[in-house]
C-alpha cells in the first residue's frame, strides 16, 4: 500500500516561544529537519543577530521523538528543552521541516451487523475520510460511536450499537387496539383478533354454529356490495348471499374449504353445480379467526378475498346477476365454527352535551353534535353515517333586551317595543 504525504512545511518558534505542529485527522507528523538555533542573519520572525551557523547537535533527535507519527505536537524553544545552548548571547529560534503523512485504508469498513453507511465500494480511502454508519429503520443509537475514520491504514472508531425502537410505548405505537412489539418493527392488530382494514378495526358481530347444517339469517339486511367475514374453523365455510331470507334457489354460495381438495367454490344456487373452484387447503384454522372480503358488483362479479392479499382466490362473473339483500351463513354437519361479521359502513357516536344559548336574552338556539366515527367507516370501501350531524332547539334567555321587553301571556309569548322602565321578574321557558 503506497503511503501518501503532503506538501512540506517550515514552521518557526523564536527563543522563549512553543512550536506547534498538527496534521489533519488521519494524518501523522514526519519529520524531515529541525534546527534549534541561528542559520541566518536576518529572520523575519525572530529579529536579526550577528549569526548565521548556530546548531543544536541534537535537535532533530529531540523534535522526532516529540512529534514523529503523531497527529499533532508541542516543542519548546528554549535552551532547556534542548539540553544545552548552543551559542549563548545570540538569539536563537526552533525551525522545523516536517510533512504529513497517510496510509490509505482498502475499501470500505464493515460493521458486525452490517449496517449501512455513507461510504460506497471505492477500492482505497485516503486518510482522514470519515465514513457514517446509520441505524436500521426502527432502531436507535444507543452506543459506541455512528463515525468511522481511515488512520494509517486501519478504519478507527467504536462499533455503532443499535437497539429496537418501542413503537408501542409510545402513544401505543398509534394503535387504535392492540400494539406488539417486534425487532425494528411493530403491528398494529385488535381486540380479540377481530378483521382490520387500513389501521382501522372493524364493528363486527359475534355468531356460533353448532355443526347443523341448517343457514341462519340472522344479520341485518346489506346496503354496499360487500361484506368481511371472520370464521374460526377447520371446516368448510358456507355462506349465502341472497335476494331474500330462506330463499336458497335465488342466492350465489359460496363455500370455502380449508382441508378437502375439491377446494373453495362459488356457486348460482345453494348446493347447486360449482361455477368456479381453487385449492385453499390450509386456509382455514381452528385456532385462529380467518377473515375473508366477499364482494358482489351489479356487473355480475363475484369475489372472495384473504385478508391481507391484494388478489382473489375466487372470482366468477354471472351473466344474469341477482341483487344480493340477506346473507346466510352455516357450517358442513358436525363441524362447529365461531364466526364474526365485521361492518365496514360508519356509525354514529352517541349526541354531545347541549351547548350553551347562543342569545344574550331572549329567545335563542342550542345545539349538540355527533360524529361518524363509532366505527369510522372503512377507508375507500366504507360508507358515511346515515342522517344529520347536528341537532338545534329553541331556549330562552330571561331578562330585558334592550329596546324590547319580552313576556309571557295566557296566550304565549309577545314582544313590546319599546322603552323598558320597569323590572320584568325572570320567564324560562317548557317545551
Amino acid at each position: 500500500m503506497a503511503i501518501a504525504y503532503t506538501t512540506p512545511v517550515t514552521s518557526t518558534a523564536c527563543e522563549g516561544g512553543t512550536l506547534e505542529l498538527s496534521c489533519d485527522l488521519g494524518w501523522t507528523l514526519q519529520i524531515d529537519a529541525a534546527n534549534y538555533g541561528r542559520l541566518t542573519l536576518t529572520h523575519a520572525s525572530c529579529g536579526s543577530w550577528a549569526a548565521d551557523n548556530c546548531r543544536s547537535a541534537n535537535s532533530m533527535s529531540i523534535v522526532t521523538s516529540a512529534c514523529q507519527g503523531l497527529p499533532r505536537c508541542a516543542v519548546g524553544a528554549s535552551y532547556r528543552d534542548f539540553l544545552g545552548d548552543p551559542c549563548p548571547g545570540i538569539g536563537k529560534y526552533l525551525e522545523v521541516t516536517y510533512r504529513c503523512q497517510g496510509n490509505p485504508c482498502n475499501g470500505a469498513p464493515n460493521h458486525p451487523e452490517n449496517y449501512a453507511s455513507t461510504c460506497g465500494l471505492q477500492p482505497t480511502y485516503q486518510p482522514g475520510h470519515t465514513c457514517t454508519f446509520a441505524c436500521p429503520d426502527g432502531y436507535t443509537q444507543s452506543g459506541g460511536a455512528a463515525d468511522k475514520m481511515c488512520q494509517n491504514g486501519q478504519w478507527v472508531g467504536e462499533d455503532l450499537v443499535c437497539s429496537d425502537i418501542d413503537e408501542c410505548g409510545m402513544n401505543n405505537g398509534g394503535c387504535t387496539d392492540v400494539c406488539t412489539n417486534s425487532p425494528g418493527s411493530y403491528v398494529c392488530s385488535c381486540y380479540g383478533e377481530v378483521p382490520m382494514d387500513n389501521g382501522a378495526c372493524l364493528a363486527c358481530l359475534d355468531r356460533d354454529t353448532d355443526g347443523t347444517y341448517e343457514y341462519q339469517w340472522d344479520l341485518q339486511p346489506v346496503t354496499f356490495p360487500y361484506i368481511v367475514m371472520a370464521a374460526r374453523t377447520d371446516g368448510p365455510v358456507h355462506l349465502a348471499l341472497s335476494t331474500e331470507v330462506n330463499n336458497v334457489e335465488q342466492a350465489y354460495e359460496i363455500i370455502i374449504r380449508g382441508q378437502s381438495s375439491d377446494g373453495s367454490v362459488i356457486r348460482r344456487s345453494v348446493q347447486g353445480p360449482d361455477m368456479v373452484s381453487a385449492d385453499t387447503r390450509g386456509i382455514l384454522s381452528p385456532g385462529a379467526y380467518r377473515a375473508f372480503w366477499i364482494y358482489w358488483w351489479p356487473s355480475g362479479t363475484i369475489a372472495v378475498r384473504l385478508q391481507g392479499e391484494t388478489l382473489p382466490f375466487l372470482q366468477w362473473t354471472d351473466p344474469d346477476p341477482l341483487p344480493v339483500r340477506y346473507i346466510g351463513y352455516t357450517m358442513d354437519q358436525q363441524f362447529p365454527a365461531q364466526w364474526r361479521f365485521c361492518r365496514v359502513n360508519g356509525d354514529w357516536s352517541e349526541w354531545g352535551s347541549w351547548g350553551s344559548c347562543d342569545a344574550k336574552c331572549g329567545f335563542g338556539t342550542i345545539k349538540r353534535t355527533r360524529t361518524c366515527d363509532n366505527p369510522p367507516p372503512v377507508e375507500y370501501l366504507g360508507g358515511t353515517c346515515i342522517g344529520t350531524p347536528g341537532l338545534s332547539n329553541l331556549c330562552y334567555i330571561s331578562g330585558i333586551c334592550p329596546g324590547t321587553v319580552s313576556f309571557v301571556s295566557s296566550c304565549g309569548y309577545g314582544v313590546f317595543e319599546g322603552e323598558a322602565t320597569d323590572t320584568i321578574s325572570t320567564m324560562s321557558m317548557t317545551e
